[in-house]
């Protein structure tokens, strides 16, 4: 069985050319080539070398390899279509970290050019305030290939620094080997202004309630103090009174003492008298000192 036996036909005549120009000066030989086997298409691949004064020729069916390797090269065209047109931003790196592919979302917004977006490393673009802690989570998240999630501030075409929320995870080629990462970035520099404003009109009403509560517990306290004002008032007014009474009686039997000091029995009488109403006026400032040990009273200009 010879090569032209296995691979008839006017197709295979390059082949054939190629490989005497391999027996003739030598060197390595691969090819990949069309050939149609009981009419179903086969790709084949061949690989030879020259032995002395001979050849070695293998050839291999890779159909289901180029199969793969079209459906790879079909699935990412159709996922740079979709991701192309997609709002957000969208963007992929290399197993190194290279940034390999921006969508036109990323380029518009940034108005850098596809070229440009490509040299630099996508950390170059962020605020310098916000490096460090980007940096940190995607160096960390990428060394142990799982996803990451940060927020942080790049400037766009017009020059103005805008919020973005960034989503990145692993991805992997078609043989499963681990190829870089693919991530998207959305523009929420609304929702973070919108946010603080709340947060400030919160802060701004709390110290306001604050303020109301404080102005409050004032005007209870001057209506307490004034309340407890008035209650001494009219305690001290009762007092008063009952203290007078009693003096009244305690004067008015003295005087009379001093006017009948001949008569010991109307003497003795006046004398109890007096003597009585000054133990009630006693026993009321008892009283008194009693309630003043368990409240004191601390008068207060309001």
């Amino acid at each position: 069985l010879t090569v032209r036996t296995a691979y008839p036909g006017e197709p295979n005549d390059a082949m054939f050319a190629r490989l005497l120009q391999l027996h003739r000066h030598g060197g390595p030989d691969k090819l990949e080539v069309s050939r149609t086997f009981n009419g179903v298409e086969h790709w084949m691949r061949s690989a030879g070398v020259r032995l002395d004064d001979s050849l070695a020729v293998t050839f291999s069916d890779i159909t289901q390899q180029r199969s793969d390797e079209e459906a790879v090269r079909h699935s990412e065209a159709q996922f740079r279509s979709l991701a192309g047109a997609a709002p957000v931003m969208i963007w992929m790196t290399d197993a190194e970290g290279r940034c390999t592919w921006v969508n036109e979302a990323w380029v518009d917004f940034t108005g850098l050019t596809l070229d440009d977006a490509l040299s630099m490393r996508l950390g170059d673009s962020v605020h310098p305030d916000d490096q460090v802690q980007r940096r940190a989570s995607a160096h960390a998240a990428m060394a142990a290939r799982r996803p990451f999630r940060s927020q942080y501030r790049v400037r766009n075409r017009d020059g103005a620094w805008r919020w973005l929320d960034e989503s990145a995870a692993p991805r992997q080629d078609h043989n499963g080997v681990h190829a870089g990462f693919i991530g998207a970035c959305s523009d929420i520099t609304e929702i973070i202004e919108t946010r603080r404003e709340l947060e400030l009109r919160v802060a701004e009403r709390t110290r306001a309630l604050e303020a109301s509560i404080e102005e409050r517990t004032r005007a209870e306290n001057a209506l307490a103090q004034a309340q407890r004002l008035e209650t001494v008032g009219r305690l001290t007014g009762g007092v008063a009174h009952d203290f007078n009474n009693l003096l009244t009686v305690i004067i008015g039997g003295l005087d009379m003492i001093l006017r009948h000091v001949s008569d010991p029995v109307r003497v003795r009488r006046l004398a109890e008298a007096a003597l009585d109403a000054g133990r009630r006026g006693e026993r009321l400032n008892r009283q008194l000192l009693s309630f003043s040990r368990n409240q004191e009273l601390k008068p207060e200009t309001v």
